[in-house]
């Protein structure tokens, strides 16, 4: 699993030098497994993100 974050992280890195936009959130205590699990911090928080984005681009279009 450490070789996987390491990659993952690696990744992260080559969008941030290129200046490409990217959000992330680490779940470090569920590892790359989230569908397995009874945490709903995964999906809560993609349910926000979704939701935040919404409302941001309701936004936009309003101040237009």
């Amino acid at each position: 699993m450490i070789e996987n974050n390491r990659l993952c992280i690696e990744q992260l890195n080559t969008l941030k030098a290129q200046g490409k936009p990217f959000e992330y959130t680490l779940f470090s205590k569920l590892g790359h497994d989230t569908s397995s699990s009874n945490d709903t911090a995964p999906v809560d928080t993609a349910v926000q993100w979704i939701q935040q984005k919404a409302l941001n681009s309701k936004k936009s279009k309003f101040s237009k």
